[in-house]
């Protein structure tokens, strides 16, 4: 749909499609990564032309598929004091009659994006019966140090990973565990 370009989403319902998952795989890779769609950002909710997206590649330009559904913007936040975080609960959007399910970003120039963090996930159902009260998931990383649900054991994973669990668990997913990689 965006020609030769990294695809980015805020929603982890979209990026799961990409890791191949399915009812009989449901382990998955996803890979955490910094995009800048830079300075000129063009929004789309229809796919572009075969000729604009090879203008799109020339100029490096960011696009952004706007999708029917969006993170709730009340729930982003800014991370190291300049990346703004898109996540939280997927509302509807104003583009409902859009193509796109979920906002999608397209980058051009792979010097744009900066990989932080490949996640091992795995997921379920929404309708499915848990044994837990609550589902939770856990986090573990390759230090040692591990989380549940937004509780920090280790003061220094504090100061790093809370933030970054943000569209891990959404809608229908559910994050059963995730290795730190970065």
């Amino acid at each position: 749909m965006f020609g030769k370009a990294i695809v980015c989403s805020d929603a982890a319902a979209e990026a799961a499609r990409y890791g191949f998952t399915d009812v009989d795989r449901p382990e998955g890779v996803l890979v955490l990564a910094v995009a800048s769609l830079g300075e000129k950002v063009v929004e789309v909710t229809t796919p572009p032309e075969a000729k604009d997206t090879k203008s799109f590649e020339e100029k490096k330009l960011g696009v952004m598929g706007l999708g029917r559904k969006k993170t709730d913007e009340s729930e982003h936040f800014m991370w190291e004091d300049d990346i703004k975080v898109p996540c939280g609960r997927l509302v509807p959007s104003q583009h409902k009659d859009s193509v796109l399910e979920y906002n999608e970003y397209a980058v051009y120039d792979p010097q744009q994006v900066s990989i932080r963090f490949l996640v091992k996930v795995k997921f379920e159902e929404q309708d499915v019966v848990y044994e837990e009260a609550s589902p939770q998931w856990s986090v573990f990383f390759s230090n040692g140090d591990s989380c549940t649900g937004m509780h920090v054991v280790n003061g220094a994973v504090g100061r790093v990973f809370p933030e970054l669990m943000w569209s891990l668990y959404q809608e229908d997913l559910l994050l059963i565990q995730m290795v730190w990689a970065y």
